[in-house]
């Protein structure tokens, strides 16, 4: 401006209730943001979310039966006899060198499919405080949570709540 004063373009921010995680789906035609609730399975690994599932899972996730989303990848090196990759192969039961596309490829339902990995919300607490704010692991990627024998929590006298994480 001939002032000296330049204008600002202001966006409006997405904001996600108390309780949602905010989520977005880049394409080329712009950005998708929608809001999942925190404590829903269905967040989990999810670029787009509509109402109570998962619409489309990020890149290296299969959306499975259920409407969530789990890790997977392709079983390595595997090809069918036109020396197809899982990305060109189609899905099939016919074998190649023992394993089908349907056994090896996340397409097909097969793959290796993998634990997906979560963190709980970082906060600062004060010792003998009254009440503790809630945690829970984000994304959840389950109904039921324990820690193994070789967890040390209750060393330094913390225990993880099995319904919430």
């Amino acid at each position: 401006c001939s002032n000296g004063w330049r204008r600002r373009r202001r966006r409006r921010r997405y904001r996600c209730l108390d309780g949602e995680l905010y989520i977005e789906l880049e394409e080329t035609s712009g950005v998708s943001k929608s809001c999942c609730p925190h404590d829903s399975l269905m967040c989990a690994g999810c670029m787009q979310f509509d109402a109570a599932s998962c619409v489309e899972c990020m890149g290296g996730f299969v959306r499975e039966e259920d409407g969530t989303c789990t890790i997977c990848e392709d079983t390595s090196g595997w090809v069918n006899d036109e020396g197809d990759a899982c990305h060109k192969a189609s899905c099939t039961d016919i074998k190649h060198r023992g394993l089908s596309s349907n056994q090896v490829c996340c397409k097909c339902g097969g793959g290796q499919r993998l634990a997906t990995p979560f963190e709980y919300m970082r906060a600062n607490l004060v010792l003998g405080a009254a009440t503790i704010p809630p945690f829970f692991p984000i994304p959840r990627t389950a109904s039921k949570y324990s820690v193994d024998s070789e967890c040390e929590l209750s060393k330094y006298g913390l225990t993880v709540e099995g319904k919430t994480g």
